[in-house]
């Protein structure tokens, strides 16, 4: 072991096989649970929120800073697992033309895409896993812009074909990320016109979990609840980075307290979001072995700690140097 990042302890850990295609999870790809919230995509017993109409911005810098193809969308059950029977639900995905959601739902959207239609259909959401939606349509990001996430559901009322359990997708809480950008969401019972809305008439201060199954290398963080306060990423905690890139391809972790101003570093494609001349070397590796584990000391010093990391991943095969998205935590009591 060595000592690295304020005295974050880290150590290699086996691994699992490399996966053909990376997961970006924002903000993180734990699953245990938290809180969640009915609105975006479940229903429950009140009916109040049979109708939606929610949009979350994902920041760049989460996001992988080349050109990428996005074919799917997953969620995490939050209060139970259960089918949703949806009249309609439609998923859009466009590039945000502002780092910010203004409460005019249309003022946010741009060269928006519809990737999910589903139209008298239902979809299973697994509790505390991550429940996989399929895109009709791919969408190609394109490497620079923040991603705005648009959801639009009235969900079935015959019995037959949904659930009387509480559906509700985990919110990334307990404690909350308020540095991250607010998701604007209207709900209302079945034909109160709140999927139709023009304006949002509710923020949502803590991110709903979100992960896109991407065509490019990317780096995930994730970690199980502990400590005294059941939080994520707390002192004595563990934390695991996971690099998902090609197979045969071959990886260097950098970490930093904090991100940096986006730069390009030719001749590495894509973007550094870490400030790379004085970030810290964390971790290197190779596809057959992406897991990294890093240890949180108990060290009441180290709350709060913005604790951020980016991987660049080398292919022989084809010459390249690719920088990942990045990712980041906070260290928690």
């Amino acid at each position: 072991m060595r000592k690295v990042v304020l005295g974050i302890s880290l150590s290699i850990a086996s691994s699992l096989s490399a996966q053909s295609t990376g997961w970006i999870a924002y903000p993180q790809m734990t699953t245990t649970h938290s809180r969640g919230h009915v609105a975006p995509l479940g229903q429950d017993a009140t009916r109040k929120f049979d109708e939606s109409r929610f949009q979350q911005l994902i920041p760049a810098r989460y996001l992988p800073g080349v050109p990428t193809r996005i074919d799917a969308v997953a969620v995490v059950g939050a209060a139970a697992t259960a089918t949703v029977g949806y009249d309609r639900l439609e998923i859009r995905l466009g590039h945000a033309t502002s780092g910010t959601l203004s409460s005019t739902f249309d003022d946010n959207l741009a060269d928006m895409v519809t990737v999910v239609d589903i139209a008298g259909g239902a979809v299973r959401y697994d509790f505390a896993e991550w429940s996989t939606i399929p895109f009709d349509r791919a969408f190609d990001y394109d490497g620079r812009r923040p991603l705005i996430v648009e959801i639009r559901k009235r969900v079935r009322t015959d019995p037959a074909t949904t659930s009387a359990s509480i559906v509700a997708s985990r919110i990334d809480s307990n404690p909350g990320r308020s540095d991250l950008p607010v998701a604007r969401f209207t709900y209302g019972p079945i034909d109160s016109g709140a999927i139709d809305a023009s304006v949002a008439t509710h923020a949502l201060p803590a991110p709903m979990s979100i992960r896109f199954s991407t065509s490019s290398d990317t780096l995930t963080v994730e970690s199980p609840r502990g400590g005294a306060l059941d939080h994520v990423f707390p002192l004595d905690g563990r934390v695991t980075l996971e690099v998902r890139a090609k197979s045969g391809t071959y990886f260097a972790i950098l970490g930093f307290p904090g991100f940096g101003p986006p730069i390009v570093t030719p001749p590495l494609e894509g973007v550094a979001h870490l400030p790379v001349t004085v970030a810290l070397p964390i971790a290197s590796g190779s596809s057959a072995a992406p897991r990294t584990e890093l240890l949180i000391p108990r060290n009441e010093a180290l709350v709060g700690y913005h604790a951020a990391f980016q991987a660049a991943v080398l292919d022989f095969a084809n010459g390249s140097i690719v920088w990942t998205n990045a990712i980041d935590f906070f260290v928690n009591p």
